[in-house]
């Protein structure tokens, strides 16, 4: 409302100021209202803005968290991979030196030659030993005996004696080993 429009209805002066005081209290609350709600709708704008802009960052967040969830599974497959190679390099490593410790005990002369004459795929280590190595090592002295050594018969004769042999087996005179004593000015007497 303008002054003038109140003019024009007949009012007085004083009733115009009143009217307009009036209206002015209205006008300033009803801006104070509108000063209110924009100032909350800024406010809440910005929240948004901000929750978004979080919401962003939290979904690129997850993006990494499955790029990082999918590399710890990588790695935990790869240590488990890992693990089961160790483990049958540390079983694989235990048959053979119960092998090459068998092949000792057996008396092979050359135990990468014996070795080679063994079907390892058939031989599986247990807590006793080596299942099916004494088979095969059966088997490889009949056949290669001379691969292993020979147990040496304590009488070679056979008819159960043995020769002694007393006193001295050289005449007593000097010998040309002597001589050695000699120049070094040891004599025997």
């Amino acid at each position: 409302m303008k002054r003038e429009e109140l003019k024009e209805l007949g009012l007085t002066d004083d009733q115009i100021n009143s009217v307009m005081a009036s209206h002015g209290n209205t006008v300033n609350e009803l801006n104070s209202q509108v000063n209110t709600l924009t100032q909350q709708a800024n406010e809440y704008k910005s929240q948004l803005d901000k929750n978004q802009s979080e919401l962003d960052k939290f979904k690129e967040g997850a993006k990494g968290n499955d790029e990082l969830k999918q590399q710890v599974t990588d790695l935990q497959s790869q240590l488990d991979q890992n693990k089961s190679d160790s483990e049958q390099q540390i079983a694989d490593i235990k048959k053979e030196s119960a092998i090459d410790l068998a092949l000792t005990q057996s008396g092979a002369k050359n135990i990468k030659a014996a070795k080679a004459l063994l079907d390892s795929d058939k031989l599986e280590l247990t807590d006793d030993g080596v299942k099916g190595l004494d088979d095969q090592l059966n088997e490889i002295k009949e056949n290669n005996d001379y691969l292993f050594e020979q147990k040496e018969s304590s009488n070679p004769s056979g008819n159960g004696k043995s020769a002694t042999f007393n006193g001295n087996p050289s005449s007593g005179k000097a010998t040309q080993g002597d001589s050695f004593a000699d120049a070094l000015g040891i004599t025997k007497q």
